[in-house]
């Protein structure tokens, strides 16, 4: 091995060192393997038939890098630079006809209480790795996933990609992300396809690498063979498909080769298509908390092959069933209206025959949960920049909204009324359109309001919005607060609040359902005998007695359906039990899973 400086180069607008550094690729045997891999994260170089390699490595990078090839196992995929001797040792591993793995993402913990069922998970699925698709969350969560979620913890092997809460300022030691998990951006083999991370386009902090570094690495990486890929990182590449890749030559243009991208960041679970690629992009919510959209903890189990994605679905912690996902369908004029993931609108008639369809605007995350609505002839569908206004009859977009973007989708339904289209965002809080215009008449600054999921109701000629422990009732045309009425406790969930006329019904986290006096707020009764959840819905929380689907009343009886899986029939007046029926599964007046945007 040697290690010269060679010389000073201007690149990308700045004067740069680099080393012409070598080393070798050999069996454990000392036998030289030719055609091998090995990148210092910018440039790239292939061992010759002696299984020797030479690089101009750039200055200031931390590793040398094997790209892992199929057929083998490196007893090191990397080496840091100050050791000085970059001699990478492989052991031959049998090929498979197929690769599984286990994603997950956002544990952002410091606790450990989910690694049992990941590792019960993966063995089950036999899985040949899991992956960790970032944001772990500052220290001391970086340094303790390290030490306990790794491959001799879990039996098999374990890979991180950076995320935006991954990317802070380094510990007082000095030390970083890199000193604890390795290189931010690195590839690897299993059985005929490539496994690609991606880098993060921001952070706490200021980046700590040059974005358009890891857009020239992944060209050169692409350049030097033919395989498949499949793409695995914190968030989708410029968060729309295609992916947005920056080089220092333009955009990298992903191809056919292209299997999936499987990423995180978003605590949801849903896929999304292009009509550009064949492949899809799959996000996976959390594995150790309910998402922000109200996802229960997940899993994902995927099975590739060379010629594709075999099996991608998710797994519910805690939870055997898998259910999947459609937002609520609007009726009227004898057709159903629905709007999917991805923001696609489409009419149907009673035989199921497509009329027409209307392409979203937007790129395609968030995903869109929002139902969609009907009134006066008017279909109004889609979530912030892509919520818009359609003739029933024709399919033409009448308006769409340019005033609000949102954050988050909407767990609710639009709603309509007096003039009004009603709808939210989560971590954004309540909306207003005019309905025959489209322009934005209010938008509440609350910030217990910014956390709404629950379909805004009309009753009593006002609305009547969920906060996180709030009901709010608002003035349809001004949004003016007219009342606030605080329970307490967390009400964040997707159940809105109905009315008998003398009361308010308002459903919980954890605190079962309230029955208030309309007028005053007074708490009349309090129904809490529901069971632990199936599965745990509420943001960023886990093990509640949440009620997340919509009650209903009829002769006096309020129906409650739980998570816990049983729908409870009270009476209306004082709560009393007088029902009580077992379903089978989490009631959560939607389905959760995968949401699969339609192309």
């Amino acid at each position: 091995m040697k290690f010269l400086l060679l010389l000073t180069a201007a690149f990308a607008g700045a004067a740069l060192f680099a080393a012409q550094i070598s080393g070798t690729v050999k069996t454990a045997d000392g036998a030289p393997l030719p055609g091998m891999l090995v990148t210092d994260g910018i440039s790239w170089s292939e061992t010759g038939g002696d299984g020797a390699f030479m690089i101009d490595a750039r200055d200031g990078q931390r590793f040398m890098i094997l790209h892992e090839p199929t057929g083998y196992r490196a007893a090191r995929r990397y080496i840091p630079m100050k050791e000085g001797k970059f001699d990478f040792v492989l052991s031959p591993v049998p090929v498979k006809p197929e690769t599984r793995f286990v994603q997950i993402a956002d544990t952002e913990t410091e606790k450990f209480g989910f690694l049992d069922e990941l590792k019960d998970k993966a063995a089950k699925y036999n899985a040949d790795f899991i992956v960790h698709t970032g944001d772990i969350c500052r220290w001391p969560a970086i340094a303790l996933h390290a030490e306990k979620l790794n491959t001799q913890t879990m039996g098999r092997d374990v890979f991180y990609c950076v995320g935006n809460h991954d990317i802070v300022t380094p510990r007082e030691d000095g030390t970083d992300y890199q000193d604890y998990l390795g290189p931010y951006w690195y590839s690897f083999e299993r059985n005929g396809v490539m496994f690609i991370t991606t880098a993060m386009h921001y952070g706490e902090v200021a980046l700590p690498y040059i974005l358009e570094d890891y857009g020239d690495w992944l060209a050169g990486l692409l350049k030097r063979t033919d395989k498949p890929y499949v793409l695995l990182g914190h968030n989708l590449p410029g968060q729309q498909m295609p992916p947005v890749i920056p080089s220092h030559n333009g955009n990298v243009k992903v191809d056919d080769r292209l299997l999936g991208i499987f990423f995180g960041h978003w605590h949801a679970n849903f896929d999304l298509g292009c009509p550009e690629l064949k492949a899809k992009a799959y996000c996976v919510a959390t594995p150790n908390k309910a998402g922000i959209d109200h996802d229960p903890a997940s899993y994902r189990m995927v099975t590739v092959t060379p010629e594709g994605i075999v099996d991608s679905h998710v797994d519910h912690a805690g939870y055997a069933g898998k259910i999947e996902f459609e937002s609520t369908p609007a009726y009227g004029n004898g057709m159903v209206f629905r709007c999917d993931a991805r923001g696609w609108t489409r009419a149907f008639d009673a035989e199921g025959n497509q009329i027409w369809s209307v392409p979203p605007v937007r790129a395609g995350i968030p995903p869109s949960r929002t139902g969609t609505a009907f009134a006066d002839g008017v279909v109004y569908a889609g979530f912030g920049i892509d919520l818009k206004a359609i003739d029933a009859a024709t399919g033409k977009v009448l308006w769409r909204n340019t005033e609000w973007s949102g954050s988050h989708t909407f767990l609710g339904d639009i709603t309509v009324a007096d003039g009004v289209v009603v709808s939210g965002s989560q971590w954004g809080g309540i909306y207003a359109n005019d309905a025959a215009t489209g322009k934005m008449l209010w938008h509440p600054k609350i910030e217990d309001l910014r956390f709404t999921t629950a379909t805004v109701t009309c009753f009593d000629g006002a609305f009547w919005a969920k906060g996180l422990k709030k009901v709010y009732k608002l003035a349809p045309k001004t949004g003016e607060v007219l009342k606030v009425y605080d329970l307490g406790t967390e009400i964040q969930t997707a159940a809105p609040v109905i009315s008998d006329g003398k009361n308010i019904f308002v459903a919980s986290a954890d605190s079962g359902v309230f029955a208030l006096d309309k007028n005053t707020g007074a708490k009349v009764w309090q129904f809490n005998g529901q069971g632990p959840g199936l599965v745990t819905t509420t943001p960023y929380r886990t093990n509640l007695r949440g009620i997340e689907a919509p009650m209903s009343l009829y002769n006096g009886r309020l129906y409650v359906q739980a998570m816990d899986g049983f729908l409870y029939e009270l009476d209306a007046a004082d709560g009393k039990l007088l029902e009580k029926t077992w379903t089978g599964m989490p009631l959560a007046g939607w389905h959760f899973g995968d949401r699969a945007g339609m192309r």
